[in-house]
């Protein structure tokens, strides 16, 4: 993916990045990577899915169960987080004080690439909260749902 939809990517990561005077850095990219990479003989590199990362992670004592297990994804539909009033409404509300309301209220659309491109914001919202403003977890956490029990209350009250 280095030279095909990662770079699109790395391109969108990084204006979202500099936005917020933050630079990325992307070190898979880096000539130093690449240049090493290539004098891996093909053998090693073709000998099973991820070797390197996987020998990098053995030689660190990081139990099999842990490298060989299979990926997951979120794998929770769209229509339960990404439309307006569902899960992750009180952190939308939230992040309104980064990103433009009415931006996110567009990407609230139910349409998979705007969810997508939520998801992302959301994570740098959370990322920048956490790490750059160094709020603590339970805080924000807290913060989220307490917004969460105020919206299901007035979900109740509005339906009857």
């Amino acid at each position: 993916n280095l030279l095909c939809q990662s770079s699109a990517t790395m391109g969108l990561w990084s204006k979202l990045s500099e936005r917020c005077g933050i630079v990325s850095y992307y070190p898979f990219a880096s000539p130093e990577l690449i240049r090493y990479a290539t004098t891996i003989p093909w053998e090693t590199m073709l000998s099973e899915s991820k070797h390197l990362v996987r020998a990098l992670l053995e030689s660190y004592d990081i139990p099999r169960s842990l490298i060989d297990r299979p990926k997951k994804s979120f794998g929770f539909p769209i229509q339960f987080w990404a439309l307006p009033g569902t899960l992750f409404q009180p952190l939308v509300d939230l992040a309104s004080d980064m990103y433009d309301p009415s931006l996110l209220r567009r990407l609230q659309d139910g349409d998979y690439c705007n969810a997508m491109l939520l998801w992302n914001m959301l994570n740098l919202f959370v990322w920048r909260q956490l790490f750059e403003k160094e709020i603590p977890v339970a805080d924000l956490a807290g913060d989220i749902t307490e917004r969460y029990r105020a919206q299901c209350k007035n979900q109740k009250e509005s339906q009857g």
